[in-house]
């Protein structure tokens, strides 16, 4: 029981990391850093909260079961985003705190709208 505590402590309190291989390199990126991803011609761009970008070669079904936290939501086919950084939101897409509007899916809106409620509500971090 302390240990499950203590573990569930410290992942909130430590940044997660998680190793991406970006050509023959092996990359430590923050989770929590990371304001959204993208899929573009069989790449992934991340987009981190630096403001600075990462282009990996990968697909988004990898990416997506790579970042199977619960503040990561697929919004759109070629977006995922963290929704600790979403700024605003309309039915057409979502404005991220760098000022970024990624689309919204029609199938994804519901989905969307159930996971940014639990994050409000605080059931989810």
């Amino acid at each position: 029981m302390f240990q499950s505590v203590v573990r569930e402590a410290l992942d909130e309190i430590l940044p997660q990391k998680a190793a991406v291989t970006c050509g023959s390199t092996q990359k430590m990126i923050s989770i929590n850093d990371v304001i959204y991803f993208e899929s573009l011609n069989r790449h992934i761009i991340f987009h981190f909260a630096n403001t600075s970008t990462l282009e990996i070669k990968d697909s988004m079904e990898n990416m997506i079961s790579f970042f199977s936290y619960p503040s990561f939501v697929q919004i759109h086919r070629s977006y995922c985003i963290n929704l600790n950084y979403v700024d605003s939101f309309t039915p057409l897409a979502v404005t991220m705190t760098d000022g970024c509007k990624i689309p919204l899916s029609r199938k994804k809106q519901t989905i969307f709208q159930e996971r940014f409620n639990n994050l409000i509500r605080g059931t989810i971090k």
